[in-house]
């Protein structure tokens, strides 16, 4: 279930139907935090709503105060933001935490501001989808 909200709201993100999104993002952030709240970041910063990212930014590290939020979560926020030096700290240490989820910096969207980056090159290399 949680993979189908994901895979609906970044659908309706790509296509700039962000309150469709962000709708379901919020449907699915009961279910499965902390991504859904990075996803709802991203929507939301994306869509113009620019203090309604940072709260959301903001709920995100709260909630890493109290439990593991993979540091992929913040990329994504902060890459919706185009807060790309924050963006490439973030995945810069996932990349050292070796969390699982970078498998998915070569397909996902939500890293299209960094890929021209350098260091997002080297994580690349280093995760092996970039030789």
């Amino acid at each position: 279930m949680v993979l189908s909200y994901y895979t609906l709201g970044i659908a309706y993100e790509q296509k700039g139907l962000f309150d469709q999104a962000i709708d379901v993002y919020q449907k699915s952030i009961d279910v499965a935090p902390p991504f859904p709240q990075s996803f709802l970041a991203h929507a939301y910063a994306r869509s113009g709503r620019l203090d309604k990212a940072r709260v959301c930014l903001a709920q995100l590290d709260e909630l890493s105060k109290a439990r593991y939020v993979p540091q992929m979560a913040f990329v994504i926020a902060y890459e919706g933001l185009r807060e790309i030096d924050l963006a490439l700290d973030a995945i810069e240490k996932s990349c050292s935490l070796r969390e699982t989820n970078l498998i998915l910096i070569k397909v996902w969207y939500h890293f299209d501001a960094l890929r021209e980056h350098p260091r997002f090159r080297e994580v690349e290399r280093r995760v092996g989808v970039r030789a």
